[in-house]
């Protein structure tokens, strides 16, 4: 989980620092927390990246005996660390005087130097249960268990041996005796206590949100997670030059050209329009017989309209097929090349749900968002414009009123475009986290069944 080693360790469980303490102890995380830069309070990456296989496995421990389970199912969590550390975490914490010594555990391992102080062995061959029963009497039925011990021995590995001429055949031969002579007792003593004098009562702690976990005391000297950082003001114009550069200087000049020659057909078609409607006012004041007849006036304007299908169809093929292929291609590509060649540090300091967001829903908007809105602004602009034209033309006095419209919509443009803009690149970093918080649930949902 991409939080502080403490934050692994407690999983959501309250902070009880006496029993906290224990914990790392019996899981021989003390010397790891000196090592470290910020101690229990250094960030700790996806997926564990900055922790070696052996912290690994005994911060996963540390997080299964803090939440103080009645039932554990471990595998082999001895196989990743040292013979003696597993000495080590084996009697502090999974053997019959450790931490867990009043719980129930399910000890799946092929450390056969641990299973004379277990209460009882089942060997698995071929997924059947082979042999099951007490060590002792595994060993007299001379079975698989005691072949096993026989080739492999079970010399406790924390203590070096005294006699140079121990074979592995006489390793079955002490156990049986120590085992017979009583010294499995001292081990059966401490079975099945109650479970109020072995472990502190386990408590939830308060819903935090995720930057609270973030917060260090030493003034972040152990975070290792870049924040993500938005741009701060009006896009560059450098920006949109790349953009038109992705997309091809020549797809944008005839995008351009034909949404110029669009809007300037259906302007032709409000002017004539405008000529048919004056043809038939001068018919009607004076009388006079129109020079053309309806049919003529018609075609035209049919005309007109047919020549504007033909170039909104060219201009939707220019800016989706060209355009926003071109441009999307491009921007992939070179964002997929600076992922594969950025150094290793870059995938320790930033998440992978930062790069998902810049695969996803960035990408979807310089693929599908940017066309459309830039081809819906450029068309706007240009209607408006030769729209403005023509009335001006027709009214010569509404220009007068054109001005201090346009004066006021400038200012409102300004404030709306700002808020805009600000909420536009928010909504984009926020999402990075929770891409990330996804991510590291779909990895980790064993684990967050498992704790409940």
């Amino acid at each position: 989980m991409n939080a502080t080693l403490r934050s692994n360790i407690l999983f959501g469980l309250k902070y009880d620092e006496a029993f906290y303490n224990r914990v790392i102890d019996a899981c021989a995380l003390r010397p790891d927390l000196e090592m470290l830069t910020a101690g229990d309070m250094t960030e700790i990456g996806e997926k564990g990246i900055n922790l070696s296989g052996g912290q690994k496995a005994r911060v996963s421990l540390a997080r299964a005996v803090y939440s103080r389970a009645d039932i554990y199912i471990l595998d082999d969590p001895l196989s990743a660390v040292d013979a003696h550390v597993a000495r080590h975490l084996f009697d502090q914490v999974l053997g019959p005087t450790g931490l867990l010594k009043s719980r129930c555990r399910i000890h799946a391992t092929n450390a056969i130097q641990f299973i004379g102080k277990c209460d009882s062995v089942l060997m698995l061959q071929a997924g059947r249960i082979v042999e099951y029963g007490a060590v002792g009497s595994l060993i007299e039925k001379a079975g698989l268990v005691h072949s096993l011990i026989q080739e492999y021995g079970v010399a406790d590995s924390s203590t070096p041996s005294t006699s140079g001429n121990i074979t592995p055949s006489d390793s079955a031969v002490r156990l049986a005796a120590a085992l017979k002579s009583g010294a499995q007792a001292e081990y059966q003593s401490h079975r099945r206590r109650s479970t109020l004098y072995s472990l502190p009562p386990v408590s939830i702690a308060p819903v935090q949100r995720t930057g609270q976990l973030r917060v260090i005391a030493d003034g972040g000297r152990g975070s290792l997670i870049s924040e993500e950082v938005s741009a701060i003001g009006k896009v560059s114009t450098e920006t949109y030059i790349d953009y038109f550069r992705a997309c091809t200087w020549s797809g944008t000049f005839l995008l351009v050209f034909g949404m110029l020659l669009g809007q300037g057909f259906m302007a032709l078609s409000n002017v004539w329009l405008k000529v048919w409607s004056s043809a038939n006012e001068i018919h009607e004041r004076e009388n006079v017989p129109n020079k053309h007849s309806t049919v003529y006036y018609i075609s035209i304007y049919g005309a007109l309209g047919l020549v504007s299908v033909v170039l909104a169809y060219f201009r939707s093929t220019i800016q989706w097929s060209v355009c926003a292929v071109r441009s999307g291609r491009t921007t992939h590509h070179n964002m997929l090349a600076a992922v594969f060649r950025s150094p290793m540090s870059f995938f320790d300091t930033t998440p992978l749900g930062r790069i998902l967001q810049r695969f996803s829903k960035d990408q979807t908007s310089v693929d599908e968002v940017i066309p459309r809105t830039f081809a819906s602004w450029f068309q706007n602009a240009i209607a408006a414009l030769l729209s403005l034209t023509v009335i001006v033309a027709s009214m010569p006095a509404f220009g007068f009123v054109i001005v201090p419209v346009f004066v006021a919509f400038f200012y409102m443009k300004n404030y709306f475009l700002g808020a805009s803009r600000t909420l536009k690149r928010l909504d984009s970093t926020t999402r990075s986290p929770i891409y990330a918080s996804f991510q590291e649930m779909l990895v980790g949902v064993s684990t967050i069944r498992a704790y409940g």
